[in-house]
């Protein structure tokens, strides 16, 4: 996986999105895979390319209808990776959980 994330972190962060939507059972995997494609980018300085990637998919699947299987295994991808960050993150809040809390609050919200 790192020689992808050095290559290519957006299609490595839409292949992990993908396979999120399949079964829940790999969430873990791939929420520590997907903390390491974000490391990866934050150590090369591409934390804004990580960031936007993980928008937009997180934008692809919120149009879905509610009751969608994969849309919501998805969505629960998202919860646990967020909580993954704040649990690494002791002292500091990744911009991407910042931005996509605030998005799902307005979702909700809005």
């Amino acid at each position: 996986m790192p020689g992808a994330v050095l290559t290519n972190p957006a299609k490595t962060i839409q292949t992990i999105f993908h396979e999120s939507q399949k079964t829940a059972a790999t969430h873990r995997k791939l929420v520590n895979s997907l903390r390491t494609v974000q490391l990866t980018c934050l150590g090369q300085g591409r934390e804004d390319a990580f960031n936007d990637e993980f928008i937009l998919c997180v934008n692809r699947v919120l149009p879905v209808k509610k009751s969608e299987p994969t849309a919501d295994r998805v969505v629960k991808f998202i919860g646990h990776f967020i909580q993954h960050v704040q649990d690494k993150s002791t002292h500091l809040v990744s911009n991407v959980a910042i931005c996509v809390l605030l998005f799902f609050v307005e979702l909700a919200w809005g």
